[in-house]
């Protein structure tokens, strides 16, 4: 049994972060449960804390003395899917079971709907696949086309796209009014085709309407299976929300590489403030030099080529700020600009991940440059 500071935000998202790192250096994975914490009690700041260290979040209540398994949200290989809920039920022999709500209308359960068969699309590369799928396929040249033709969807499944010409806002405004036109009934569905959504864009994706988001790994004999596993849900999160402040929260920094420390304060800061709406993650990394390494082959040794990652150099460290990157993907992402030798070359590095430790140290290194005690000797290099 452990005991868990559950009014204290900063603290349960501290200790959630422990246990994964413990989890992670053990190349394990744990379940972590609570019989006080929902979002609706009063733990909610908590709870909120927890999910941006954890794969999954489910919820087991009882609905007019139904036991009901609702999943917030769940990240596989496959994909991430929000707002699943099923009937459960503890067999005689202890086992937790769980099935589809039964599909009548009379009982307050999620109604039989004549289009769950229909799917709409502007993702030309699956029209191969539905030549040979029993479901009723509906191609439309572009969004416009598509709003158009599930202008009276009900249970449908409508399928859209992001790909490296994909403009977020336009990908996220569609969701959002898909969802709030169509009701909770029709199953908005984001397929990745050759790029991958930020982690903090898939929050923002999730929250404003999509049920799942298929990864661009997932192959397309695997779609109808999963399109299949949506049938009989309905979306379950409010969708009320201020939708400028959602995407303002996620909108990638144009910043990438080196920036001197002044303007990589004031870049940090401002991602941090925007990331509020949504509690999309960041960290800051501080390697300190080793023995005999300069200030600039530090600085070679990472490059960069996502907006919203850039670095600084001070005379005694290097600063990495990581922006929609999640702890889970902090070292992976570490080893990938640096090498997989970077913590054996770098032995003292220093990881901040909680915003409050992030700001207390951005607030010193401006300081420091602003007394031009950490402004670096080096020239900007090229990326």
């Amino acid at each position: 049994m452990s005991s868990w500071p559950l009014q204290d935000p900063f603290l349960v998202s501290e200790q959630a972060r422990i246990y994964r790192d413990w989890l992670s250096q053990r190349e394990g994975c744990g379940i972590l449960l609570f019989s006080l914490l929902s979002q609706s009690s009063q733990f909610s700041s908590a709870y909120q804390s927890l999910l941006d260290h954890v794969d999954g979040a489910v919820r087991l209540e009882s609905d007019q003395g139904i036991l009901v398994w609702g999943a917030d949200f769940w990240s596989s290989p496959s994909g991430t899917v929000a707002s699943r809920r099923f009937h459960a039920h503890i067999e005689s022999n202890g086992t937790l079971t769980l099935s589809e709500p039964p599909e009548n209308p009379t009982t307050g359960a999620i109604p039989v709907l004549d289009d769950q068969n229909f799917v709409f699309t502007t993702d030309a590369t699956l029209t191969g696949l539905a030549e040979h799928d029993k479901a009723n396929w509906s191609f439309s040249d572009n969004l416009v086309g598509l709003l158009h033709a599930a202008r009276n969807a009900k249970g449908a499944t409508i399928i859209l796209t992001y790909d490296r010409n994909t403009v977020l806002r336009e990908l996220a405004e569609s969701a959002h009014t898909l969802r709030v036109a169509l009701g909770r009934h029709v199953k908005i569905v984001v397929r990745e085709r050759d790029a991958s959504l930020r982690y903090g864009n898939e929050l923002l994706l999730l929250r404003l309407g999509v049920n799942l988001i298929i990864n661009r790994e997932v192959p397309i004999s695997r779609v109808p299976l999963t399109l299949e596993s949506l049938q009989g849900q309905s979306f379950t999160r409010n969708v009320t929300i201020d939708f400028e402040a959602a995407l303002a929260s996620v909108m990638q920094s144009q910043a990438l590489g080196y920036l001197q420390p002044h303007l990589f304060v004031g870049e940090a800061k401002e991602i941090i403030a925007r990331h509020r709406a949504l509690g999309v993650p960041f960290a800051l990394v501080r390697l300190h030099y080793p023995p005999n390494m300069a200030e600039e082959e530090a600085i070679k040794r990472f490059p960069m080529t996502r907006a919203g990652d850039f670095m600084t150099a001070t005379h005694s460290s290097l600063w990495i700020f990581l922006s929609s990157c999640p702890q889970s993907s902090l070292l992976p992402t570490l080893r990938r600009f640096g090498g997989e030798s970077v913590e054996n070359d770098f032995p003292d590095i220093e990881f901040y991940v909680q915003q409050t430790e992030v700001e207390t140290q951005l607030d010193q290194l401006e300081h420091e440059a602003a007394q031009g005690g950490s402004e670096s000797t080096s020239p900007m290099p090229a990326h």
